[in-house]
């Protein structure tokens, strides 16, 4: 189980990324230190809390927080994705309301005003059972703390 856990488990989100979004990915278990990225992978999976991603554009974050969706368990509920650059002042109670049991992916959320941003953060630290299960937040830059 242990030699094959993990290229299996990457065998099926394959197939079901495959099936969802029309095209394959590709995550090679055999790479030096793969298995241990993984493993943080998988830990944000099984935690209920938000996720922050960031890494130069075409660095396969979108591809990672699809990932974490199918590791959580919410595979078969939606994800919605939501560019933050595109929107009008929005409030961020009503974006993490979208995506109501499945998850949401923030693209761009450092294109937030900073106003904008505080106020998504105090939104994610309160409890809101009506919030959608997972909240990605991808971002091209790190975020400060």
């Amino acid at each position: 189980a242990r030699l094959f856990g993990l290229p299996l488990a990457l065998a099926h989100f394959r197939a079901w990324h495959l099936e969802r979004y029309g095209y394959d990915v590709h995550l090679d278990a055999g790479l030096a230190g793969f298995r241990d990225f993984a493993a943080q992978v998988l830990a944000a999976a099984r935690s209920r809390s938000p996720v922050a991603l960031s890494g130069p554009s075409g660095a396969g974050k979108l591809v990672l927080a699809r990932w974490i969706h199918f590791e959580g368990g919410a595979a078969q509920g939606p994800l919605e994705q939501v560019a933050c650059g595109a929107l009008p002042r929005s409030r961020p109670g009503e974006l993490l309301r979208a995506a109501r049991g499945g998850g949401l992916v923030l693209e761009e959320v450092e294109r937030l005003d900073p106003g904008a941003q505080e106020e998504l953060l105090r939104e994610l630290e309160r409890p809101d059972p009506e919030r959608c299960g997972r909240v990605l937040a991808l971002s091209s830059r790190p975020l400060s703390h």
